[in-house]
């Protein structure tokens, strides 16, 4: 039944239960005259057909409550008074214009209709949530919108986008940031190849939808919250992207999300051309203003386990444009199809995202374990041992001079944070482990995560300097002293059959046990014990293939010349329960 609600003067509260609609279809829609009030409970619907909102007392709206404007004549949001609805729907194709009050959404805004909102409609943000534009909205949203992005701290680099097609640097300046970047995949200084990095500090510079920027917004820790002013962005989008291959930028551009609303990278990834799979975010560093960290989500599976496919608003992420015949141009392609309605999704991360068959393992320096850099190792039918943009991610070194970088290496040197491998098979498999770090310290390497459905195998991390082997399953840290540098070629990962049942002993404990040396091309082995009636000889290039395997069933000296190709070569050996590695180099 249609019913008319018109206050005034006198102070009335109308408490609208859950899950209730209210239908007011009078040429006066809802009047609220000073002194009068009117609440809208979780779950409630109110729905105009006719009339306006007029706005000179106090409206709340609590939880999902939504109101809806269904009129076939202009209608209006009114009133001297500010409005704040949850949710807000428009399906007048005439039109709804916001005449009154400023009026702000913290939930979902759909327009299937006309909204002019006269420079006086703002997407709210907080610790919990922040407001959208549904993307399946078949309407037109005509003048200035403002959004704002919670940040639960505002110290240091963000990487930020425009969710608007008129946004400028002015409306960051507000926000008084010291600088803010643009990335050039591209970009020469005097000819010269150099960082991607130029200054983009003008406040009359526009913020291109779907361009990332590298925002510093200050010194200050406390939470802060951002908002940028613009015409909104919906419908089609595409950016052209850039490999030149360049020695600084390889490949990578700084993108961002062009809407008001979450994007899912799985649903944008279908539409790019010659873009890898993987997507690359930037953390801000609690202590060092000016630097960060890299987490990466690709196929599922994410470097910390809380990167996900989901790209909040006003996020700016790196991709890496495919490799090949350079110069590779690529596509990122999108519409309104890959935006979703999740309220959520705070900047940057989500909850835990973990695909089975994986190996998580982190490092940090023993001083912050609090922030460490984290490689993950998982297992796919289709993936291979080489760089694949289709199940790997590469490794983006930290800024952060307090966080070291961890990752792996292929059998062509490419550092990966995320390394898809084909299962072993019951095959021994070496994975190159490397950690580069910007100052002297005591560096812990951690197993994060490691999935049930690997315990068929022994996984063992070697220190093939200090000669440490070191049993995952048993022993979940490893503490070393690193000085500053490359760490690459020191530690692996070794995946063999079998299951861990004891402790292994050391190489260093058993100096005398395998000695290893190469010499015009000639690798020679010095055993110098065996328990039991023989123990077990296995050499691995660095890809993890295993070259030779043999028992011995006495000590001595056992030479190999027919490596056919220089290189570094690991050598293990096994006798009792006595476990030894020894890496060397070969050189012809």
């Amino acid at each position: 039944m249609a019913r008319r609600l018109r206050y005034r003067g006198m102070a009335v509260t109308v408490m609208l239960l859950s899950c209730s609609t209210l239908l007011l279809s009078q040429q006066y829609g809802i009047q609220l005259m000073p002194g009068s009030s009117l609440t809208a409970g979780d779950g409630s619907e109110i729905e105009i057909t006719d009339g306006s909102f007029g706005n000179d007392g106090t409206f709340i709206a609590q939880g999902e409550s939504t109101i809806t404007f269904n009129g076939n004549t202009i209608q209006e949001i009114g009133g001297a008074e500010a409005t704040a609805f949850s949710n807000l729907t428009v399906n007048n194709t005439t039109g709804l214009s916001i005449t009154g009050g400023d009026v702000s959404v913290s939930r979902i805004l759909l327009c299937n209709g006309l909204l002019e909102t006269n420079g006086k409609m703002t997407l709210l943000s907080w610790g919990d949530g922040t407001a959208l534009i549904d993307g399946a909205g078949t309407g037109t949203i005509s003048g200035n919108v403002t959004m704002q992005r919670y940040l639960p701290t505002g110290f240091g680099y963000i990487y930020l986008s425009s969710p608007f097609t008129t946004a400028t640097v002015n409306e960051l300046v507000d926000e008084a940031i010291e600088s803010i970047y643009r990335y050039d995949e591209n970009r020469l200084v005097g000819g010269i190849p150099a960082s991607g990095w130029s200054n983009y500090y003008n406040p009359g510079n526009l913020l291109v939808p779907a361009e990332g920027y590298a925002v510093n917004l200050g010194p200050e820790t406390g939470p802060l919250t951002v908002d940028i002013t613009g015409e909104v962005t919906n419908g089609d989008i595409t950016v052209p992207v850039f490999n030149n291959d360049q020695p600084y930028t390889v490949g990578f551009n700084l993108v961002g999300n062009p809407y008001p609303s979450p994007v899912d990278w799985n649903l944008i990834d279908a539409l790019n051309t010659n873009i890898d799979n993987a997507v690359y975010y930037f953390s801000n560093s609690d202590i060092d203003q000016y630097g960060g960290t890299y987490v990466t989500y690709i196929n599922g599976v994410s470097s910390d386990g809380m990167a996900t496919n989901i790209i909040p608003s006003m996020q700016g992420f790196f991709i890496h444009v495919t490799d090949g015949v350079f110069p590779v141009e690529g596509s990122l392609v999108m519409n309104n199809s890959v935006r979703v309605n999740n309220l959520d999704h705070p900047f940057i991360k989500s909850a835990e995202a973990d695909q089975t068959k994986l190996l998580r393992l982190s490092a940090s320096f023993s001083t912050s374990p609090e922030t460490p850099d984290y490689t993950v190792v998982y297992f796919d039918e289709q993936a291979t041992p080489e760089f694949d943009g289709q199940f790997d991610a590469l490794k983006l070194l930290n800024t952060d001079t307090n966080v070291p970088s961890l990752f792996s290496v292929t059998p062509a040197a490419s550092r990966l944070s995320i390394n898809g491998m084909p299962p072993p098979g019951g095959k021994t498999l070496l994975v190159p482990l490397g950690i580069v770090t910007r100052a002297d310290g005591n560096i812990i390497i951690r197993v994060c995560a490691l999935d049930p459905s690997l315990a068929a195998m022994k996984i063992s991390l070697i220190d093939s300097v200090a000669g440490v082997r070191k049993d995952l399953a048993l022993n979940t840290e490893y503490s070393v002293n690193l000085k500053a540098g490359d760490c690459s070629g020191r530690f692996f990962l070794k995946f063999a059959p079998g299951v861990s049942t004891t402790v292994s002993r050391y190489a260093e404990e058993e100096p005398g046990i395998l000695e290893a040396t190469a010499n015009g091309g000639v690798l020679r082995l010095k055993i110098g014990s065996v328990e039991g009636t023989a123990g077990s000889l296995r050499i691995y290039d660095l890809t993890g293939r295993m070259l030779h395997e043999q028992a011995v069933r006495e000590t001595g000296y056992y030479d190999y010349p027919g490596l056919s190709s220089n290189g570094i070569y690991i050598i293990t050996y096994r006798t009792g329960s006595v476990n030894v590695s020894r890496k060397v180099a070969l050189v012809n």
